[in-house]
């Protein structure tokens, strides 16, 4: 999830796909500007997190599920 207080934070689900009370959200980013997108990619090299902000710039994050 993204907001205008500029976080990215992932949460975690349950294989029912609800959100899981027994693991913290992890802080992916913490950006200058509100996030006003996001979208997730993956592929061979990992899952990566595309982010847009009202600065019309999109930054990408890698984002590690076991770290």
């Amino acid at each position: 999830s993204a907001g205008d207080d500029g976080q990215i934070t992932a949460w975690p689900l349950t294989a029912k796909t609800t959100l899981d009370p027994t693991q913290k959200p992890k802080r992916i980013a913490t950006l200058p500007n509100r996030v006003t997108s996001l979208d997730l990619i993956t592929n061979n090299q990992g899952i990566w997190i595309a982010s847009g902000s009202d600065d019309a710039q999109v930054r990408l994050h890698r984002f590690n599920p076991e770290e």
